[in-house]
């Protein structure tokens, strides 16, 4: 490889594939080496340390052995540090930004990579080699995180939160085997699944928090002296709420939900959702109750044909927020927005209660699991902790339960009375 004149002299070749020299532009005399990695375009410089150039033939001859033997037994041969490699990555990123159709990112997405490596992942481990980061780093991060930050709502970080910093900390130290700064096995071997101090438990509403929040929503949804739109939207949210808790959807499969996905088997009296998600279809029943409150939406909704999304807008467009702005200040006027645990609640909060009454009233956690459209394993690991009265129960219907006026507790939650 031909050295650039206006960046090299003194030039002298030792080999095919070893040169070394002085840099034109500095004001020191001590050498570098460069070595060519054969089958491939690449080369590693190295600084030498010597103004001397049999010296430097020397010293240059020493790190050209260390770097085949380097990559005789697939080790790294360039030395970077994490931050290096992480600035190196965000650059990689921001130059794919706009393009999210054709292979690249949002301009979200880049914010919130650069937002992890810079809040986070570059305090924790960004002096360090990324040579030198595995399986212990990566182990340790989640407990490292829980010691060392807050969830936005100042309580405990989230494990979603963690997860996806740690989902940004395996693509730069990706890159970094891409770019041969680590052995790429390496990266396979100790970058590889969630590691967390445990398993986070969910902020479900109990039972006496949920009864609340029904009965406050009744109030809430009608008050006088609301303008239409403020008074429509409060009423969807208040069915998509009833929705959510009795059915365990996800947010995303309720944002994709049509009219022609869902209908009511009277016979049964069930109601039979067919959802999907980012990428999978699946079909689950919930009670009949559900239909009540889904009439309740058509009624007052721009959007009723078999195609329309069920939650839209009050303009009778897709609802992509899911009316998270006037859940958010409801939680906050009912003083529920804040779990035991000091964490924030979310509409996402509605699929763990709907999972936590369900294990309380007995459902055991296979038909659980297939009605949530997850794993008995994440089920277990989820709302283990939550006793169950029985193993019989069904599901759908807590067989044997006494009503209450909540319309969902009433068949979760066994009641007792002294006669």
């Amino acid at each position: 490889m031909k050295a650039k004149t206006t960046f090299y002299k003194d030039t002298i070749k030792i080999l095919d594939d070893l040169i070394i020299y002085r840099r034109a532009d500095v004001s020191h005399e001590r050498f570098y080496a460069r070595i060519s990695i054969k089958g491939t375009r690449k080369y590693k410089v190295v600084a030498l340390t010597t103004t001397s150039a049999e010296q430097a033939k020397s010293e240059a001859g020493t790190r050209y052995a260390e770097t085949l033997f380097a990559v005789k037994n697939e080790m790294a041969i360039f030395r970077r540090t994490f931050d290096q490699v992480a600035r190196e990555f965000l650059v990689k990123e921001k130059a794919r930004t706009g393009y999210s159709d054709k292979g690249g990112i949002t301009n979200h997405r880049y914010r919130v990579l650069e937002n992890h490596y810079r809040v986070q992942l570059s305090k924790y481990c960004g002096t360090k080699s990324a040579a030198e980061i595995g399986a212990e780093e990566w182990i340790g991060y989640a407990v490292w995180r829980q010691q060392h930050g807050k969830g936005r709502s100042g309580g405990l970080v989230s494990s979603a939160t963690i997860r996806s910093e740690m989902a940004c900390f395996r693509s730069i130290m990706n890159f970094a085997a891409l770019r041969g700064y680590v052995k790429e096995s390496k990266i396979k071997n100790a970058f590889s699944g969630r590691h967390m101090t445990s398993h986070e438990r969910r902020d479900a509403f109990t039972k006496t928090e949920y009864s609340a929040l029904y009965k406050f929503m009744r109030h809430w949804a009608k008050q006088d002296g609301l303008q239409e739109v403020n008074l429509w939207t409060r009423q969807m949210a208040r069915n998509f709420i009833l929705i959510m808790a009795r059915t365990g959807m996800r947010n995303t499969e309720a944002r994709n939900l049509r009219w022609a996905d869902v209908y009511f088997e009277e016979k049964r009296n069930r109601v039979i959702f067919n959802v999907y998600g980012k990428s999978k279809k699946r079909t689950f029943e919930a009670q009949g109750r559900a239909w009540i409150y889904l009439e309740r939406i058509k009624k007052i909704s721009k959007a009723t044909d078999s195609k329309d999304f069920v939650f839209s807008t009050f303009e009778g467009q897709q609802s992509k927020q899911l009316y998270n702005r006037t859940i958010h200040d409801l939680l906050d006027a009912s003083g529920l927005a804040i779990s035991s645990s000091g964490k924030r609640r979310s509409t996402y909060s509605l699929r763990h209660t709907f999972a936590t009454f369900r294990i309380q009233a007995g459902a055991d956690v296979y038909s659980l699991a297939k009605v949530m459209g997850t794993s008995v394993q994440m089920i277990e690991q989820s709302y283990g902790h939550i006793s169950s009265r029985s193993a019989s129960d069904s599901v759908i219907l807590g067989t044997g339960m006494r009503r209450d006026k909540t319309g969902l507790i009433q068949d979760v939650i066994k009641t007792t009375s002294k006669k």
